[in-house]
């Protein structure tokens, strides 16, 4: 974290890997290198990936069964005041194993693209299937009566 006051416009700011900019907990936009070297929102472009796998229906499953077992808080971030809105999420230490991350001072984290972008969809996708077998099933009890 970067105290304002502190950053002239003529320092140069040099970073390796993933930027986030904005406050913390309030509407932060992601930022990365795109391939001309330009720093923009993050690519989701699999020309930017390796190791591409799909996600199984299992996997899926798996997935939603971990976000219905969250813990989920309300908490302020420590340098919040009592004036402003508590935030709801959860705690990277109680987060699942496969998003769980360390950060380079040793604290716990997130894996937050996984977390907004893959536990979401999955959880949508798997939710969608049990709708569809539950839609099935009434249509066949109405069918039966």
């Amino acid at each position: 974290t970067l105290d304002p006051g502190l950053i002239d416009v003529n320092d140069i700011l040099t970073v390796y890997g993933y930027v986030r900019a904005g406050r913390l907990g309030s509407g932060a936009i992601d930022l990365c290198l795109d391939n001309s070297q330009i720093l923009s929102n993050c690519s989701s472009s699999k020309n930017l990936k390796k190791d591409i796998e799909y996600l199984s229906d299992v996997d899926s499953e798996s997935i939603l069964s971990n976000v219905v077992s969250a813990k989920l808080v309300k908490y302020r971030m420590n340098d919040e005041s009592q004036n402003e809105p508590k935030h709801i999420g959860i705690l990277a230490e109680e987060a699942p194993k496969e998003v769980q991350r360390v950060d380079s001072n040793g604290n716990p984290n997130l894996d937050w693209m996984s977390i907004k972008l893959g536990y979401t969809w999955a959880s949508i996708q798997a939710l969608y299937k049990k709708i569809e077998m539950l839609e099935q099933e009434i249509k066949i009890l109405k069918e039966e009566q």
